[in-house]
């Protein structure tokens, strides 16, 4: 995926910018680069947040699996309150 990442997506070609299956004939060179990084700059934008949706999800995974932890923790701590009282009688 990262070989992916760092092809571009977009290029241009004269007055013509093209790529992921689109072709955007403009009037002049200037557009054509003022539309060039317009959607270069979307791809990244969009790259980067699903790079954060995917790290906002392990982030979930992980508080989810360390409550559990916390959880099993107090029950742990309970269980040997339980023995130390047992074994002190």
């Amino acid at each position: 995926m990262s070989d992916r990442v760092n092809q571009p997506k977009w290029q241009i070609k004269h007055t013509r910018v093209y790529g992921n299956g689109y072709s955007f004939n403009c009037t002049n060179k200037i557009t054509a680069e003022q539309l060039h990084k317009t959607l270069t700059n979307y791809e990244t934008e969009i790259h980067n947040l699903n790079k954060q949706n995917k790290t906002n999800k392990n982030i979930k995974s992980i508080d989810k699996q360390l409550k559990q932890v916390l959880t099993d923790l107090t029950i742990l701590q309970q269980d040997i309150d339980i023995l130390k009282d047992k074994l002190e009688v």
